[in-house]
């Protein structure tokens, strides 16, 4: 690692903080957990962060894929409540998600 080059990704930073905000949340089991970060140097203008997380299951569309191309209602409704659990836990934490960039407060 260069010392005096590294500066942590802000997809890094947030995920340390949503890994260890408060695990009493009923929100935390949904939200992506970080192990781990490091990061490979090929050469002193190319660096990469590598995040180690949690293995994630089957995405909701290969859950609607897999079930003829539509959910039922009762077949949705557990995968909201954990969004939403999720939503209400990354905002308590001061992280906002606006879909592909997650802002921190």
């Amino acid at each position: 690692m260069l010392d005096s080059d590294y500066h942590e990704s802000s997809e890094l930073q947030i995920l340390r903080r949503l890994s260890t905000y408060d695990s009493a949340h009923p929100g935390y089991e949904y939200v992506l957990k970080l192990h781990d970060s490091f990061e490979i140097v090929e050469d002193s203008s190319n660096k990469h962060v590598c995040l180690v997380v949690d293995l994630v299951g089957k995405s909701l569309d290969e859950v609607r894929k897999a079930s003829g191309g539509v959910l039922s209602l009762q077949q949705a409704k557990p995968y909201f409540k954990q969004l939403l659990l999720a939503l209400e836990y990354t905002h308590a934490a001061g992280v906002i998600h606006t879909g592909e960039w997650m802002v921190s407060s």
